[in-house]
C-alpha cells in the first residue's frame, strides 16, 4: 500500500488569498505566544494548509545533528510517534542538507527514484518527492522544513518559495525562543545572584545582631538631633528595666548630649549611683551627611571602682610606712644627741620599728603577688593537725606572757591536705597572731578536723578566741587592704591590716575558703577549709582509720 498524500487545501479557495491566510495565521501566532512548541505546531499546521505533501516535519540542529521537534502525518503512514521523536540525523551525511546549509536556498527533488544522491532506508517505504528549506539565523542555519510527497513532482518552485517564507517564520519564532530561554536563564541567575545576595545580607545582619546582643556595652544610635532611633539590648536594658526612671532620664540627656557633638568623638562620664558609664559618640558616616551618631556605652563602675582602689591602695601604703619610718628617723636622731646610757633603750626601739617595716614591706609583697596570681606555691601533702599543733606550740610563750589560755583540740587522727606547708603556716601564724592581740582575757582555742558540707568531705582548721569581737557594720571589710576596725585604732592595737587579705589570698590560691563569725564583745571564730587529698587512708568522707585499726 502506497502512502497517501495529505488532504489538498480548498480547491476553491484562491492560492494566493489562502496563503496569505495562512501567513497571517503564522504571524498571529508569533506575535501572541512565547511557548515556542506552541508556535512551531501552528507554523506546521499552516504549512498542511498551502503546501500539499504527506509528511511533513521541523528539524533543529544541535552540534551537527538533527532532531525533529514538530511533526505531522506520520501517523497516517503508520509509523509511530516515538520512531519519530527517536530519529537522530547526521546531515553531513546528506546531501540535501549539506547543500541548504551552504546555499541558503530551498532544495526540490521531483523524483527520488531519479535523484542519485537520495538516501533510501531499507524496510521503508520511501517517499517519492521532498521539498526542504533552512531555517536560518544570521547567516547561519538552525534547522530545516521538509516535507515528503508519495508523488513524483509533487512540488514546484512556487511551493519552495512559500515553504520558504514559513521558514523565516519558524526562523523568528526560534529567535524568539533563544531570546525567551536567554532571558529567562538570566532572570533565573538574577534571581539566584538576589536570593544569595539576599542570603549573605540577611547572615550579615545576624552575625551584626549577633555582636550587638553579646557585646557587654550598649550600643545607641541616634538622628541628628540625639533622638534615640534603635539601641541594642544591653542600652535597651538599662533604660528600660535596670535603671530608676530619673537614672534613665539622666543616661538619655547624656546620650543626646554626646551624639549632638559626635565629630567631636566626645567622651562623656555619667555617674548613676552605683553605676557609672562612660560614653563615646562618633558620626555613622565619616563626612555625616545625615547628622546621625552612634554612642557606646560603657559599663566603667568596676574599672573606676579599681582606679579608686588603686588611688586608695597608695594613700593607705604611704601612711602606714610613713608611720614606722618617721619612728626611725626620730629614734636616730635621738640616737646622734642621747647620752650613752640611753642609746640602748634607743637602739632596741629603732630595731622594733625596722622589723615593723620589714613585715609591713613583706606584708605587701606577699599580697602583691597573690593579687597578680604570682605565688609560687609548692604543694605537697602535709598533715594540717600536725601544721596546727606547730603552730600552737610555737605561740604558747607569747600566751603565757600575755595571761591567756591557748588550747589546742586534735581530732584523734591526721587531716591530711594537698597545701605550700610555707605558705599555709603563714596564714595560721596570722590567725593567730590576730587572736593574741585582740585577746585581752580568756583564751584562744586551735581545732582540726574533717567536715561534710553539702556532701563533700573538706579539711577544717579555726581559731577561736575570747577577743574583742568584731562590729557587724565592719565584717564585711575585714579582708580589705590596710582595714583596721575603729576599736583597733582607738585601742592602738600594732597592726598592719594585711594579715587577713594575705590569709584570705592564700587559701583561695589553694581552692578554699575561710568564714567568720564573731560577736562584739564575746570574740571571734575564724574557719580555714580546704580540700582533702586524694588519700585512700581517708575513705569516702575523709576519715582516717587510726593504726591500731588497721
Amino acid at each position: 500500500m502506497q502512502p497517501q498524500d495529505l488532504p489538498e487545501a480548498d480547491p476553491n479557495a484562491e492560492p494566493e488569498l489562502q496563503f496569505a491566510a495562512a501567513l497571517a495565521a503564522a504571524a498571529a501566532v508569533i506575535n501572541s505566544s512565547l511557548n515556542f512548541e506552541e508556535v512551531l505546531d501552528q507554523i506546521l499546521e499552516q504549512v498542511t494548509r498551502v503546501v500539499p505533501g504527506a509528511t511533513y516535519n521541523i528539524m533543529l540542529l544541535e552540534e551537527g545533528v538533527g532532531r525533529i521537534v514538530r511533526w505531522r502525518g506520520y501517523r497516517e503512514q503508520n509509523i509511530s510517534e516515538q520512531k519519530v521523536r527517536e530519529t537522530i540525523t547526521h546531515v553531513e551525511s546528506y546531501f540535501t542538507f549539506r547543500r541548504m546549509m551552504q546555499t541558503g536556498e530551498p532544495v526540490v527533488i521531483g523524483d527520488t527514484e531519479a535523484y542519485e544522491a537520495w538516501v533510501r532506508k531499507p524496510q521503508r517505504v520511501d517517499h517519492r518527492a521532498y521539498l526542504g528549506v533552512p531555517i536560518r539565523i544570521a547567516g547561519r542555519t538552525e534547522g530545516f522544513i521538509n516535507i515528503n510527497s508519495s508523488r513524483p513532482n509533487r512540488f514546484t518552485s512556487d511551493d519552495a518559495k512559500r515553504l520558504k517564507v514559513f521558514a523565516d517564520h519558524a526562523a523568528i519564532a526560534l529567535r524568539n525562543a533563544q531570546l525567551y530561554r536567554r532571558t529567562q536563564r538570566y532572570a533565573e541567575e538574577l534571581e539566584r545572584r538576589v536570593k544569595d545576595r539576599t542570603q549573605a545580607l540577611e547572615a550579615r545582619t545576624a552575625w551584626s545582631e549577633a555582636v550587638l546582643r553579646s557585646t557587654s556595652d550598649g550600643i545607641i544610635v541616634t538622628d541628628s538631633g540625639g533622638t534615640i532611633i534603635q539601641m541594642n539590648p544591653v542600652a535597651a536594658r538599662w533604660l528600660e528595666q535596670a535603671l530608676q526612671p530619673a537614672d534613665a532620664a539622666l543616661l538619655r540627656q547624656a546620650v543626646r548630649s554626646t551624639a549632638q557633638r559626635a565629630s567631636e568623638s566626645p567622651e562623656e562620664f555619667v555617674d548613676l549611683g552605683g553605676i557609672e558609664l562612660e560614653l563615646r559618640a562618633s558620626p555613622v558616616f565619616e563626612d555625616n551627611p545625615t547628622g546621625n551618631a552612634v554612642v557606646a556605652v560603657h559599663d566603667v563602675t568596676h574599672l573606676r571602682a579599681l582606679d579608686r582602689m588603686k588611688s586608695q591602695f597608695i594613700s593607705d601604703v604611704s601612711h602606714e610606712l610613713r608611720t614606722p619610718i618617721t619612728a626611725m628617723l626620730l629614734y636616730t636622731s635621738l640616737l646622734r644627741k642621747s647620752p650613752e646610757d640611753r642609746k640602748a633603750s634607743y637602739f632596741a626601739s629603732l630595731d622594733e620599728e625596722l622589723h615593723r617595716l620589714t613585715r609591713l614591706v613583706e606584708g605587701i609583697l606577699h599580697l602583691a603577688r597573690i593579687e597578680a596570681g604570682h605565688l609560687e606555691l609548692k604543694p605537697q601533702t602535709m598533715d594540717l593537725d600536725l601544721l596546727a599543733s606547730t603552730a600552737v606550740t610555737s605561740h604558747a610563750a607569747e600566751a603565757e606572757t600575755r595571761g591567756l589560755e591557748l588550747r589546742y583540740q586534735s581530732p584523734g587522727h591526721p587531716v591530711i591536705v594537698q597545701a605550700d606547708p610555707t605558705w599555709m603556716i603563714r596564714a595560721v601564724n596570722n590567725l593567730m597572731e590576730n587572736a593574741l592581740l585582740y585577746t585581752h582575757t580568756g583564751g584562744i582555742e586551735v581545732t582540726t578536723a574533717i567536715q561534710d558540707c553539702d556532701g563533700t568531705a573538706y579539711a577544717q582548721l579555726a581559731v577561736t578566741d575570747t577577743g574583742i569581737g568584731i562590729r557587724e557594720g565592719e565584717r564585711e571589710q575585714l579582708f580589705e587592704r590596710f582595714f583596721r576596725g575603729e576599736e583597733a585604732r582607738t585601742m592602738q592595737i600594732p597592726g598592719s591590716g594585711l594579715g587577713l587579705p594575705i590569709v584570705e589570698g592564700v587559701v583561695t590560691v589553694h581552692g578554699g575558703s575561710i568564714e567568720v563569725e564573731s560577736e562584739e564583745g564575746k570574740g571571734s571564730r575564724f574557719t580555714i577549709r580546704l580540700p582533702l587529698a586524694p588519700t585512700a587512708d581517708q575513705g569516702i568522707l575523709g576519715r582516717v582509720v587510726p593504726d591500731q585499726q588497721r
